[in-house]
């Protein structure tokens, strides 16, 4: 892409994976096959998705769920006191909400995953997804 070094943002790519769930698969199975089609899905990941949705021959919206695996760095508390010209920044609340029917974010946080289930009541009850 051209011009690319002159970008300044967060530069986000997303591709549509159809997940069909398997009761007989453990949790490790199940993420293991998603890891493999996820590792396929990159030889297209410079394709727009107008050519992703056309080649589908789905002919509707591509998503209804999205995965969201935050692993940009974040350092939690760190100070570098012998920087004069730093800004400090701290998140008190973030809200994340999106139009999709369910939204699962996990992120690393620390040694540990955070993780976080949205979901639309049209779609799901709160007891399937507890």
């Amino acid at each position: 892409m051209s011009g690319v070094e002159e970008i300044v943002g967060l530069l986000i790519n997303t591709l549509p994976l159809l997940l069909k769930i398997d009761s007989s698969l453990t949790i490790i199975d199940f993420a293991k096959k998603i890891q493999h089609q996820m590792s396929e899905m990159m030889s297209y990941d410079y394709v727009p998705l107008s050519n992703i949705l056309s080649w589908s021959g789905l002919g509707k919206d591509l998503f209804d769920t999205l995965f969201i695996f935050e692993n940009y760095p974040v350092e939690m508390n760190q100070k570098n006191e012998e920087e004069e010209d730093t800004i400090d920044l701290s998140l008190l609340n973030a809200i994340e909400k999106t139009e999709y029917a369910l939204t699962l974010i996990v992120a690393p946080i620390d040694e540990i995953f955070s993780v976080s289930f949205h979901f639309q009541n049209k779609y799901f009850q709160r007891e399937t997804i507890n």
